[in-house]
């Protein structure tokens, strides 16, 4: 009798040996893990009926089978085996997902834990494990993969966007992070212009070539794009109602009939459209990742559309600031916080040397205080704007004359000074030549409607008494009146000659000058100054050697007329005599030319006023021409000229006048 039967006699509760395994069977039965026992062979001793459901194997099918058979691949199932045994040996548990085959063929990960047991009637050891399904878990983690792969590539994109840069590698960058995310064959953005009425291909990665070229522009007027920029959600390309035919055969023959399209927008606004190929069947999760990545599209095309309508005023405003004909500064905190081009030119700096620059190095040390004052008022709001005449210092020292045109103004939200400089050395140039043409202007009227005019009246005069014969009684008042109509006609002739010099001189210009040697043109004026003074003789000594020229005009004699002349005219000594002399003149790499003569001399106080018209220093007879024709001629020519004492502080001994010209 067995101890059941006793307990059953004696009036215990209990199951028979053949109850406790039937109801074992129903408890292991019901439960939905795999539950099972292998020898040490790793033969399936038992397992419960819920291998059916997991694994789709019949319980009988598998006693005496090995466990490995669950595998795909012989070395996973050796792999397998090789960890089971070191756990059983070291009396570990083991857990852990499996990937095994179905009876189906079909692949799945299970979990899966298993330990060491001793069967207490069998001298051996096995292996009591559970198998369990874990798709519940598999799916929560597939989910929280993709949505931090979506946090991740959101993070990427949403960085590069933020940097910004130029649009087109920008959506390359994007485009290439987007693919890799979402596992696509291709794909293309196309950007809307700015009037929305077209789309121009921007960036594109693994599209057939055949389609990017044929339409690098997309016409939003077409039907068929109308209705897709409608759409809330990707939709295939070859779907979209009323699709062009044309583009219809082009996916068929490139086979990217699975090609999708999705407006991409921005605050309401078509931004442009994303094409793309996926590799995988497209999911309701891909299309979250696909929303935002469109938001972050449509931002990073607005960004740039922004950009490039900042860059374009900019360009403009560059253009009017650099093009600009005055010098435009700002300045603040005494220093130069901004100058154009223009400006940095007027005063000899690059525009980088003068930017942090102190006010003040601009600033000629005697005008300083007064600049500063207007610049302080400026910036302290007292004088908003004014406009008023000043000079500036160049890097080299100089001074430039300017006009200032400046107010009151702000730079990065703080009170600053901003001008407008005029160079205003043209002008005054310009002003000073309209003077000298008034001058010039008033001097020849002052010759025709005087000089000219009284020179005429007198040889009408005398004419007239000629003709006379209760005035011309004797052949000596004859002749008398005769020389003094000569006289005045010949006077009346050289004020005519001087003046056409001196309109001459006036017409010349460096680039009409050509070598002139200096021994023939003195020695020529000599000989016409004594054909014209025949009543008047002196001697004339020349020294000059016949390599001796200067760059200049042929009009050159007349410097050496009139010295001669003068020389001549203004000597009442018996004897007169002129040296003129030509020496070299290392100071100013040319020709130094002395006059000098034996007679009057000149005043210490005519000195000051030589080079004027109408300028006499003497009583004798004279347009007072002469001098300022050869100061004329002596500037033109890039020449000096002095006049001094032959004989210092000694007026009365003669004069030397000193002459350089640059050798030719």
């Amino acid at each position: 009798m067995t101890d059941s039967d006793a307990e059953r006699k004696a009036g215990k509760p209990g199951f028979s040996e053949k109850q406790a395994k039937d109801f074992l069977s129903v408890v292991l039965g019901s439960l939905p893990e795999v539950i099972f026992t292998l020898d040490d062979h790793f033969r399936f001793v038992f397992v419960n009926q819920a291998v059916e459901s997991l694994l789709g194997y019949h319980v009988d099918e598998l006693l005496g089978q090995s466990f490995t058979r669950f595998f795909a691949d012989a070395a996973e199932a050796n792999e397998w085996l090789d960890h089971t045994v070191a756990h059983l040996q070291r009396r570990e548990m083991q857990s852990g997902r499996l990937a095994l085959k179905r009876r189906d063929g079909q692949r799945m990960t299970v979990g899966f834990a298993a330990g060491r047991s001793r069967d207490p009637d069998v001298n051996h050891f096995r292996l009591v494990g559970t198998l369990h399904d874990i798709s519940g878990e598999l799916e929560a983690e597939r989910v929280l993969t993709l949505r931090n792969r979506s946090l991740a590539t959101l993070s990427r994109i949403t960085a590069l966007v933020a940097e910004g840069g130029e649009l087109r590698p920008l959506l390359e960058k994007l485009l290439l992070i987007f693919m890799q995310t979402l596992d696509l064959r291709a794909a293309a953005i196309y950007v809307a212009a700015k009037d929305q009425q077209s789309a121009v291909l921007a960036a594109h990665r693994g599209m057939p070539r055949a389609i990017t070229d044929q339409y690098p522009t997309a016409s939003f007027a077409r039907p068929w794009v109308s209705k897709l920029l409608v759409r809330t959600e990707p939709i295939r390309l070859a779907a979209v109602p009323d699709l062009d035919p044309r583009v219809a055969a082009l996916l068929r023959e490139h086979r990217v009939e699975n090609m999708f399209a999705t407006p991409i927008r921005n605050k309401g606004r078509t931004s442009g459209v994303l094409l793309f190929v996926p590799v995988r069947a497209w999911s309701t999760d891909d299309n979250a990742l696909l929303e935002a990545v469109d938001v972050q599209l449509g931002v990073a095309i607005e960004n740039a559309r922004l950009l490039e309508e900042i860059r374009e005023s900019q360009a403009k405003y560059s253009t009017v600031v650099e093009r600009a004909n005055d010098g435009i500064m700002i300045s603040q905190d005494n220093v130069f916080r901004f100058v154009n081009k223009r400006l940095a030119d007027m005063l000899g700096y690059a525009v980088s040397e003068m930017i942090g620059m102190d006010i003040t190095r601009a600033m000629p040390p005697e005008d300083r205080a007064e600049m500063i004052r207007h610049y302080e008022a400026r910036i302290t709001g007292k004088i908003p704007k004014e406009v008023y005449p000043g000079r500036l210092m160049m890097k080299d020292g100089r001074s430039l004359e300017v006009e200032f045109n400046a107010i009151s103004s702000e730079y990065d939200g703080r009170p600053a000074s901003m001008s407008f400089v005029r160079d205003i050395a043209e002008r005054t140039r310009m002003e000073r030549e309209i003077m000298a043409e008034k001058e010039t202007a008033q001097f020849f009227n002052d010759v025709l409607t005087h000089d000219v005019n009284n020179f005429i009246h007198t040889i009408l005069g005398s004419a007239e008494l000629l003709e006379d014969p209760a005035i011309v009684a004797t052949e000596q008042d004859r002749r008398h009146y005769f020389d003094t109509l000569k006289k005045t006609a010949r006077r009346c002739a050289e004020l005519i000659d001087h003046v056409r010099e001196l309109m001459s001189i006036r017409r010349l210009e460096p680039s009409m000058f050509v070598p002139v040697p200096l021994r023939p043109a003195i020695q020529e004026a000599v000989d016409i100054v004594r054909d014209l003074s025949r009543e008047t003789p002196f001697s004339a000594q020349v020294e000059a050697a016949d390599n001796q020229f200067v760059l200049g005009s042929q009009l050159l004699r007349q410097v050496f007329i009139n010295l001669v002349s003068n020389a001549v005219r203004h000597n009442s000594k018996s004897e007169k005599w002129v040296h003129i002399a030509v020496a070299d003149n290392p100071a100013c790499a040319g020709w130094r030319i002395t006059v000098e003569d034996n007679g009057d001399g000149i005043p210490a106080a005519a000195k000051a006023k030589l080079y004027q018209r109408f300028a006499r220093f003497s009583k004798k007879e004279g347009l007072g021409l002469g001098l300022s024709i050869v100061k004329a001629l002596v500037d033109v020519m890039s020449g000096t000229i002095e006049v001094e004492d032959r004989m210092p502080g000694q007026p009365p001994e003669g004069t030397r006048v000193i002459v350089c010209f640059p050798r030719a």
